[in-house]
């Protein structure tokens, strides 16, 4: 299929603006995903900190236990320091679990019967403690101390459990949000690719008509008797620039095209001091009543050389108040310029009447 044949225009506009869907759709999934990912980032620490409270509590708890039996052992008031020490830190992990549940209510109910298992514990600890001071070491419930211990860590043990299942639900989440992530990056990949293929091959295309079309202005113009050209100037033609200069003008004006495309007033360098207002003041008329540029000056050449050249233009007023030029500057013939001089002065002379020459306005020469 020949593609150049084709008009791309409408399916260009249709793929730029199904591409511009697609990014929009594509940077939604993005944010989206970027929400579900810090949510389920957020649950995933959530019950690493749960899990974190638990084990601190136990190590409290068996701190506390440890600091019992050496005083139990050796009835030192120091052991009793640690072990409230211990009992306090227990608490405020304790307090932390029922803090960091608030959303499970199994969880909380497990809480609240470990706060009392701790608290008929630290009871026990009291009563042993009363015991051994007021009868004796043989007086002291060890066994039933080791039993309520025992319930806590069991207790705790099946609340490290449920918060690793549900940290493993939470991976699992994650990981399948990330999997769907990824399935939706691949597909916005995949269809941005083929709405912008169309668009791209008639991009393509057009610019290769467009630079065809180029090749043969620029052939065209070459081809002139002279020099085309395409200016912009401002509201009052006192600046503006070239934006197209055919390459002949080397030859005309004897400046290089490099130059009068980067600065306009290369050209107007070139044309004599004497010329220049009258060339001016055609530009101005011209720009004033939109009517057609059509003005004969003189050029510096080479050093002693002087051309004359015509200058026509047709000027279109752009949306933003500048001026769009459009014409060609070529050389007038070297035998009409003894009455190109007499143009410049505003008279044309005809054929002779009789035996005297008569000098006629050049305004009612064109009327004849």
């Amino acid at each position: 299929m020949n593609f150049e044949h084709l008009s791309f225009k409408p399916i260009g506009h249709i793929a730029f603006g199904a591409a511009a869907v697609v990014i929009a759709a594509l940077g939604w999934l993005t944010y989206s995903a970027s929400l579900r990912g810090t949510e389920s980032s957020r649950w995933v620490s959530h019950s690493l900190e749960v899990i974190q409270a638990i084990k601190e509590g136990d190590e409290e708890l068996s701190r506390a236990e440890s600091a019992q039996r050496g005083y139990l052992l050796t009835g030192e008031d120091t052991y009793l320091k640690e072990r409230d020490q211990a009992l306090g830190e227990e608490s405020n992990a304790t307090s932390a679990i029922r803090r960091l549940t608030t959303d499970n209510k199994v969880e909380q109910a497990r809480v609240s019967q470990l706060e009392e298992l701790i608290a008929a514990r630290i009871s026990l600890m009291h009563e042993n403690e009363r015991l051994l001071k007021t009868v004796g070491t043989e007086s002291v419930r060890v066994r039933e101390a080791g039993r309520a211990t025992q319930r806590i860590l069991d207790l705790t043990a099946n609340m490290e459990q449920e918060e690793l299942r549900l940290l493993g639900i939470r991976r699992l989440e994650e990981q399948h949000r990330h999997e769907n992530t990824l399935v939706d990056l691949f597909a916005a990949v995949l269809i941005s690719l083929v709405v912008l293929i169309p668009a791209y091959l008639g991009f393509v295309a057009q610019s290769r008509a467009r630079n065809r079309a180029e090749r043969k202005l620029s052939d065209m113009a070459d081809s002139l008797p002279g020099a085309a050209y395409q200016a912009q100037t401002d509201a009052d033609a006192s600046a503006g620039r070239f934006e197209f200069v055919s390459p002949s003008v080397e030859h005309l004006l004897g400046v290089k095209r490099e130059l009068l495309l980067q600065d306009l007033g290369q050209f107007s360098a070139c044309v004599l001091e004497e010329d220049k207002p009258a060339f001016v003041a055609a530009i101005e008329t011209a720009t004033r009543t939109g009517k057609p540029l059509q003005h004969d000056f003189r050029i510096t050449h080479l050093p002693g050389e002087t051309k004359w050249i015509r200058s026509c233009a047709s000027m279109r007023k752009e949306p933003d108040g500048s001026f769009l030029w459009n014409g060609t500057r070529s050389v007038v013939e070297d035998a009409r310029t003894s009455w190109r001089h007499a143009h410049l002065n505003g008279c044309r002379r005809p054929r002779s009447a009789g035996h005297r020459q008569v000098v006629v306005p050049i305004d009612r020469y064109h009327h004849q």
